[in-house]
């Protein structure tokens, strides 16, 4: 069916209508698009991109080749500026919406679009292959370099191709680089404590390696992350931004809007 492509929501996927509402993937408003209906349920359709028939001039070539397959972005096709602006009406849209709210808009506060991960969770195969599942599917789709990682964790990554044995009866392998190196965090069957000293002397980089769930661990335990003018401890299964860099300037701005308020009271809401 031809569509055309109205506005974004939230995930990235574009909003039509035909006889209700259609969301589609990988499109830009203002798009016309010829799309097949491939999902009912009560109140919308999912459809599948089958061809952009009239492309967005926001519209640019996805650099990564595993793009539409993997199940990590949804953004690539759309030039960077213009997927700021994008996310900045859906979270608009979402106040409105949901909270009734229509607060003031600070300029928002953008990074780097690639090379800024500094954690990543790699999937693992039966057979030890590392990659990421594809979009909407536990398929495991290999995956060898990631444009989003930093440098030190896309090594890694290329390197996991090679230790499969080793990786067999694992199921996630987290990373999170930190100034020490590289600390990984293993999610399965436990392996042998030789196992886990061999992994961190072929992976390049690592610092330590730990078995999240056993605790057993080769190397160092933990690793330290930049923040401002601290610095941050990462345990193995910890949870931290995975940009760094834009998190000092949100806590900068933050900080910055707050001292005229200094030796009053306040609250901290925070819903994640």
């Amino acid at each position: 069916m031809r569509l055309t492509i109205e506005s974004l929501i939230h995930g990235g996927r574009g909003l039509a209508r035909a006889d209700g509402v259609v969301f589609v993937p990988f499109v830009i408003p203002g798009e016309t698009v010829e799309a097949e209906i491939v999902e009912k349920r009560k109140g919308y359709a999912v459809a599948r991109l089958e061809q952009v028939l009239e492309p967005s001039p926001r519209r640019v070539e996805p650099p990564c080749p595993h793009f539409g397959t993997c199940g990590g972005c949804q953004w690539q096709h759309i030039a960077y500026d213009a997927q700021v602006e994008f996310k900045e009406a859906i979270l608009r849209e979402s106040l409105r919406r949901i909270g009734k709210l229509d607060p003031p808009f600070l300029q928002p506060l953008a990074g780097e679009p690639y090379g800024y991960r500094r954690r990543a969770s790699f999937q693992v195969g039966p057979d030890g292959t590392t990659g990421f599942f594809g979009a909407h599917s536990h398929t495991l789709v290999p995956v060898e370099r990631c444009i989003l990682l930093d440098a030190p964790l896309n090594a890694l990554l290329s390197a996991l191709a090679s230790q499969r044995e080793p990786l067999r009866g694992l199921k996630t392998v987290e990373a999170a680089s930190g100034e020490e190196g590289i600390l990984l965090g293993l999610y399965g069957d436990p392996p042998k404590r030789a196992t886990l000293e061999a992994l961190m002397a072929a992976l390049p980089g690592v610092a330590g390696v730990v078995h999240v769930r056993s605790g057993e661990f080769a190397g160092a335990p933990s690793v330290t992350l930049p923040h401002g003018d601290t610095a941050l401890t990462v345990g193995a299964g910890w949870f931290f931004q995975a940009n760094t860099g834009v998190p000092d300037r949100l806590v900068a701005g933050a900080a910055a809007a707050l001292e005229p308020l200094v030796g009053t009271a306040g609250r901290d809401a925070y819903a994640g």
